[in-house]
This record gives C-alpha cells, sequence and structure tokens, in this order.
C-alpha cells in the first residue's frame, strides 16, 4: 500500500510577488508620498502548491513548496495629484514594490512619476520604472533631471521650453569635464559657475511615450 511521506523542500525563488503574466490594469500617475514602510514578504507569502511526487521506491512522496523573496519589499501609499495614463477615482493609492536593488530611488523625490500594475486586484510597482517629475506653471509636469535630459538631449522635439512653479537648478560640481561642458552647452539649461538651471524638460505624456517605446 502506498504511504504519503514527506520528501525534501522545493525552494522557489522568487524575484518579485507577482505574477510575469500580463497585468490586468496600468496606472501611471504623478503624486507624493503618504506613506512608505519596509516588510518581509517572506513573512506575508502564501507560498505554492505543494507536489506530489514518485519517490524510487514506488511510494508517493509529498515536495512541500515554499516561496523566498530575494527582493526588499515596502508596502507604499501616495497622493495622487494627475493621472498620466489609466483610470483612477480616488485621490490617493496604495500599493506594494518590490525592488531587488534596495529601496527604490523614488521614495526619496518630493513628487514622482509612479507606473504601477494590477494583479489579482492589487497594485504593484512596475519595477525600476519611475521619473523625477517637477510642476509647471501651467499645472503640468515636467522632468529635468541632468541624467535623464542628457540620455535625450538631441532628440528632436523631446525637450521644450518650460517654466517650472518653482525654479529647478543643480550643482554640477562634482561631474567630469565631459559632462560639465555638455550641461553648460545644452540649450536646455542656462549655465552659472557650477550651477545649471532648467530652460527646457520633457513633459510627462512624453515621458510615457518614451517608457512605452
Amino acid at each position: 500500500m502506498n504511504k504519503l511521506i514527506t520528501a525534501v523542500i522545493l525552494l522557489t525563488i522568487s524575484l518579485s510577488s507577482y505574477s510575469s503574466e500580463e497585468p490586468e490594469e496600468r496606472l501611471v500617475f504623478i503624486g507624493s508620498q503618504i506613506n512608505f514602510n519596509e516588510f518581509d514578504p517572506n513573512e506575508e507569502s502564501d507560498g505554492c502548491d505543494d507536489v506530489v511526487v514518485d519517490t524510487s521506491n514506488g511510494e508517493e512522496g509529498l515536495m512541500e513548496c515554499i516561496t523566498i523573496s530575494l527582493d526588499a519589499a515596502f508596502k507604499a501609499t501616495y497622493s495622487i495629484s494627475k493621472v498620466v495614463e489609466g483610470s483612477y477615482l480616488g485621490d490617493s493609492i496604495s500599493f506594494e514594490v518590490y525592488d531587488h536593488y534596495g529601496t527604490p530611488e523614488f521614495s526619496k523625490y518630493d513628487v514622482a512619476m509612479i507606473y504601477l500594475e494590477k494583479y489579482d486586484g492589487k497594485w504593484y510597482h512596475e519595477k525600476y520604472t519611475w521619473n523625477k517629475v517637477y510642476e509647471t506653471v501651467d499645472g503640468q509636469y515636467a522632468d529635468c533631471s541632468l541624467d535623464y535630459v542628457n540620455e535625450h538631449l538631441y532628440e528632436p522635439g523631446l525637450l521644450k521650453p518650460v517654466k517650472f512653479k518653482k525654479v529647478v537648478n543643480f550643482d554640477i560640481r562634482h561631474y567630469n569635464s565631459t559632462l560639465k561642458n555638455s550641461f553648460k552647452s545644452a540649450p536646455a539649461f542656462l549655465s552659472k559657475g557650477n550651477l545649471v538651471t532648467c530652460q527646457k524638460g520633457i513633459y510627462a505624456k512624453d515621458l510615457l511615450a518614451l517608457e512605452r517605446g
């Protein structure tokens, strides 16, 4: 008679806690952080289905499946200033963030453009995807981050004249001479010594188009 015995434990290594399938819904919004708290995803994991296998002596063995996430995990809540893609009626949203490298950079921004995906009715941050944006005088948002703007500096029609609600400038004294010269000569910036001030930027709708390819 076959017996059910416990066999080895099968470890499933997970780099994120959500599916690689197409999301039910996508949302891109601009907002500000309300809270951002780290948690242990392994404590809250539902694991995976145990598997019954045949052992070498003809008996059935139970292979226990345990899911382990190697990502840093966070629960975040953000206020929403503007929806760029998708539809959302609330003025704030909660979602989970998983990042293999630790705390994501966007959590340090005053305002960020954040990309979300929904799986099984739950919102998750789209890994490694965000933009640092600044509000303009006419209520729009644009990115004028040094590295990002430099990457797209000479793409025709992408950088547009922008008047930001607050002056956006950067200290470039620690950049190498090649980058310094690039920023100082670029029409996107007004240069004064080691300080460059944004004159142009990439608007939110164009940032989305760049991301979606």
